[in-house]
């Protein structure tokens, strides 16, 4: 059982989830936190994304509100999140 969770460890990886702040995507955000890894969740609802904040509250999660269309979120999204994660 060991090496399945060795093999399932996100440490020091960082994953951007959109839609992060309901259903499959919480579901991701959580799970992706549960293996170690850092979680930059992305979604158009600030009110959900203070929930999520809330719920987890995980030195791990950089939440950001918007939508990863715009260009000027998405380059945020990254350089925040390459800022306080490596």
């Amino acid at each position: 059982m060991r090496e399945l969770e060795n093999a399932l460890s996100l440490d020091g990886r960082t994953i951007i989830v959109t839609g992060a702040a309901q259903g499959i995507g919480e579901a991701i955000t959580e799970l992706v936190l549960q293996l170690g890894g850092n979680v930059i969740a992305l979604d158009m609802n600030p009110e959900r994304l203070e929930g999520l904040t809330a719920s987890i509250g995980s030195d791990r999660l950089l939440t950001f509100a918007g939508n990863v269309v715009d260009p000027e979120i998405s380059e945020q999204v990254v350089a925040q999140g390459v800022a306080r994660f490596g």
